[in-house]
């Protein structure tokens, strides 16, 4: 989950809806998306990841690739707005 999250943020940097350093944290860069329609699915992938990757529990298959799509849809999201 984890190299899912970084991957969001490297995508989001690269179309440059955000500015990545290495001192901010997630809600530094979700601040960075306000008055975007990609603030609030990036909050819940945030939440989504802090709950699995902080709640130092493992999460089935059946979990992994729900969130697994999840990161997914919001990478798709991304890519298409950046298309005229």
């Amino acid at each position: 989950m984890r190299l899912y999250y970084l991957q969001t943020l490297k995508v989001l940097a690269d179309r440059q809806h955000i500015n990545w350093q290495r001192y901010k944290t997630n809600r530094h860069y979700w601040h960075e998306l306000r008055n975007t329609n990609l603030q609030q699915p990036f909050n819940q992938l945030t939440r989504l990841f802090d709950y699995i990757w902080y709640g130092e529990f493992q999460i089935d298959d059946q979990h992994f690739r729900q969130a697994q799509q999840a990161f997914k849809t919001f990478e798709q999201t991304i890519t298409r707005k950046a298309m005229p």
